[in-house]
């Protein structure tokens, strides 16, 4: 089932980098200030999309006060807006061993994991971050059948005809998406020094994003 999230919150900034807890890892975030829109020289807004990288965000700064009448943008590239997450969901994350074929170019992919997965037949899987080799099957979703402890082939996933699997790549993951998995660690942002500049400024800020899961 797709969710979309958004949320709208203001915080006070204490005139130093700080984070901003969420609930949720933001694909954008928007932000204005509340207490300086009109003040000379002041930046006024933030916009972070999740590409950009940590750190990043672009912002606009009035050229003028009373009222402000033009403005003009910058990007910021170290002290923006960053997300963050210690906790993401790790106990349904699975890491794809590292090695040839660790994922089968056949009519039911066949994957092999680094540690002992712990899954059942009709278990169902998204793949992530596979960054090189076999890109073809990112963001894939399929029902799995077992094979070992350590393998499962993919009943939805014919990958013949993708790209050979990386034997390098040491970052792919099998997110386990069969149910809503519980998370209590911190998500959100680190608004950087470039953002939370003046103490006690009020930031509105309006953040979105969307996560799914198989019910």
């Amino acid at each position: 089932m797709d969710r979309n999230i958004s949320k709208t919150i203001t915080v006070t900034s204490g005139g130093t980098a700080q984070n901003v807890e969420l609930g949720f890892v933001p694909d954008v975030v928007r932000i204005k200030t509340m207490t300086r829109w009109d003040t000379q020289a002041a930046v006024v807004a933030w916009d972070w999309y999740k590409d950009m990288g940590d750190g990043y965000c672009t912002m606009l700064t009035n050229e003028n006060a009373n009222p402000p009448t033009k403005q003009a943008p910058t990007i910021e590239t170290t002290n923006g807006i960053t997300a963050i997450d210690t906790n993401s969901f790790t106990n349904s994350k699975l890491t794809i061993d590292t090695g040839a074929t660790k994922i089968t170019q056949a009519v039911h992919a066949v994957v092999e994991t680094a540690a002992a997965h712990g899954l059942s037949t009709g278990a169902k899987v998204t793949f992530h971050a596979i960054t090189s080799g076999m890109t073809e099957i990112e963001g894939m979703r399929s029902t799995i059948t077992v094979l070992t402890a350590t393998t499962f082939s993919c009943d939805d996933i014919d990958s013949t005809g993708f790209t050979a699997w990386d034997a390098t790549l040491a970052t792919g993951q099998v997110v386990v998406t069969s149910t809503l998995q519980n998370d209590a660690g911190y998500k959100g942002i680190t608004l950087g020094s470039a953002v939370a500049t003046t103490t006690g400024d009020v930031l509105l800020i309006e953040a979105y994003t969307s996560e799914y899961y198989d019910a």
